[in-house]
């Protein structure tokens, strides 16, 4: 009996330690915009004077992306509300609510953030995540050699 009983507990510890490892903790992310961009806003095609480049309709679910001059996208339900704000290559004047611009360093971006945070490996970018279990939704940062590159501020399970 003592034992099955020492494999339990051990198998709990266990348990919590990958709980601990692998689980985010919850992140507000209810003030969150970038340059008054707000998801689930109703989407209008001129945006801080910035001119449309493209757009793609290769998404599911009728969704839309549309890519500005300025490494702006923004991908659009059916209805014309925003689902994702992505900054990507200069992005120039585009800022999170908190001061996070493309260029900035990573270690900027939890100090302001905070701790709370996942990381993760895509396309050759190291990025960490902030979760808002609340509102359903993610803002990743992507990073290169430490420097961000790319924001990505969406709701999760999108599709």
């Amino acid at each position: 009996m003592k034992i099955i009983k020492g494999i339990i507990l051990f198998l709990f510890i266990v348990a919590f330690i990958c709980f601990l490892k692998f689980y985010t903790f919850h992140t507000d992310l209810s003030e969150e915009n970038m340059n008054g961009l707000n998801l689930g806003e109703k989407y209008f095609p001129l945006i801080n004077g910035d001119t449309l480049h493209n757009i793609d309709t290769f998404y599911p679910n009728n969704h839309v992306n549309h890519k500005y001059k300025s490494g702006l996208e923004l991908l659009v339900d059916k209805e014309l509300y925003i689902k994702r704000i992505w900054l990507q290559g200069p992005s120039i004047g585009y800022i999170t609510s908190k001061g996070v611009s493309i260029g900035n360093n990573r270690s900027k971006v939890i100090d302001l953030y905070g701790k709370n945070f996942y990381m993760r490996h895509e396309q050759g970018a190291d990025i960490i995540g902030y979760i808002d279990r609340k509102r359903n939704s993610k803002i990743e940062f992507w990073t290169s050699e430490n420097i961000v590159h790319s924001i990505r501020y969406d709701k999760r399970n999108l599709y």
